[in-house]
């Protein structure tokens, strides 16, 4: 298998975590699990630019996606971003117009389409 970026996923939701994790490990992709902030990051001063996608919740327990995003950009900034949410219309969304270069993928999605973001986001096609 080539040498691939890691892929960090914060979500506060195990179950649907789970799922992700399962999925894209089952599509060869090496995944790193945060289920909050201060775990996130841990794994970014931990794996650094190894990290090369960020999917994100953009509503983590008690703490926004937006400012998560800033702390985690203030350690390391080469990576791509798919932020995901239920909620497209929460008034935090619009704090991620100070983010550039990322995605956002509206819950619940096909896996499908996940997968085919999470390639794009790789390859730096976005």
């Amino acid at each position: 298998m080539e040498n691939r970026k890691k892929i960090l996923l914060i979500d506060d939701e195990e179950t649907m975590s789970e799922i992700i994790v399962e999925m894209l490990e089952d599509n060869d992709y090496d995944v790193l699990y945060a289920q909050n902030a201060e775990k996130s990051i841990e794994l970014v001063k931990e794996f650094g630019t190894e990290i090369g996608l960020i999917i994100l919740d953009f509503n983590l327990a008690g703490i926004k996606g937006s400012d998560l995003i800033i702390k985690i950009i203030n350690i390391q900034s080469k990576f791509n971003l798919i932020f995901i949410s239920g909620n497209p219309e929460n008034d935090n969304m619009k704090e991620t117009k100070k983010i550039k270069n990322y995605y956002f993928l509206q819950k619940p999605f096909d896996f499908d389409q996940l997968l085919e973001f999470v390639e794009r986001a790789l390859s730096n096609e976005f």
